[in-house]
């Protein structure tokens, strides 16, 4: 489930583009969700005090991600297609095992080594001409690496959160200082041009689907399931991103699926597989994908 929510928020992110920038975006995205969950949060009374000697971590948590990551994630893509965004994303469990392999001492397997080749040479595929000059925004893709890099940092940081908190108090707290940091963003760059879009039910549709599905409940389905069936089998379930990505694109923006992309993203999803085939001694270490 959420490997199709994160997928699909890929395109409605896109729509959304057709009538607000990425700061609108984002700072709509996480307020109507952090109310949400804060409502929520008010009701079951699942909101933990956070303890002083928490507060840096946290900070350092809301920086990295929403902060930093929404800001390559969402910028990247005003640059390159929602298919070749979702499919850089879908490399973090790639960039998490070479981590996992120099900082935790787990150990890699040629099949390992050699299916995270094969998924760069996929994504090589995609992003390159034959005559090697880019056929998507260097620029774009850059900011879609950047993004990846954030959610690899992030994910050591909320795990060691994770273990002192419950889920509900880290994403409402994640989303509130998310809402919070874009606000300056939004009210500078964006606010008269928000002011000047008459909202249709195309726009706010996907807004909502983007707060209250894309922000909220695939992050809460994310980590039961994690807690449930582990790190190792769940991030199976993510490398299907592109996918959905790709059918959605397809049914809602109307993009053409090429032979070249059926081609890249088969290369990528097989090298993905290779990749995180059980052959270490440790899990990978927890990461989020955020769509």
């Amino acid at each position: 489930m959420p490997a199709l929510l994160w997928g699909v928020a890929y395109v409605w992110i896109k729509v959304v583009y057709k009538y607000y920038g990425p700061f609108t975006t984002i700072f709509l995205r996480l307020s109507i969700s952090a109310t949400i969950l804060l409502l929520i949060s008010a009701v079951f009374k699942k909101f933990e005090r956070i303890r002083k000697e928490d507060y840096l971590l946290f900070f350092i948590f809301t920086i990295i991600d929403p902060l930093g990551y929404y800001i390559c994630e969402s910028v990247g893509l005003t640059h390159i297609s929602a298919l070749i965004g979702s499919i850089i994303i879908s490399t973090i469990p790639v960039f998490s095992a070479v981590l996992g392999c120099f900082i935790l001492r787990e150990r890699l397997t040629l099949i390992n080594i050699f299916g995270a080749l094969l998924s760069f040479a996929g994504i090589g595929i995609m992003i390159f001409k034959p005559d090697l000059s880019f056929a998507a925004s260097p620029v774009g893709i850059l900011l879609m690496f950047g993004a990846v890099g954030c959610a690899i940092f992030y994910s050591l940081v909320v795990k060691k959160l994770s273990d002192r908190y419950n889920i509900l108090t880290l994403i409402t707290i994640q989303n509130t200082c998310g809402a919070i940091y874009f606000l300056p963003l939004f009210l500078i760059f964006e606010y008269h041009k928000f002011l000047s879009i008459v909202p249709n039910f195309e726009l706010v549709s996907n807004i909502l689907l983007l707060a209250v599905l894309g922000s909220t409940l695939a992050y809460i389905i994310y980590v039961l399931i994690l807690k449930e069936i582990g790190i190792g089998k769940t991030n199976m379930f993510i490398n299907l991103i592109p996918v959905f990505t790709l059918i959605a694109s397809y049914f809602i923006l109307g993009d053409i699926i090429t032979l070249k992309n059926l081609i890249g993203i088969s290369i990528v999803i097989t090298g993905l597989y290779l990749s995180q085939i059980q052959g270490r001694k440790k899990s990978l270490i927890w990461w989020n994908p955020v769509g």
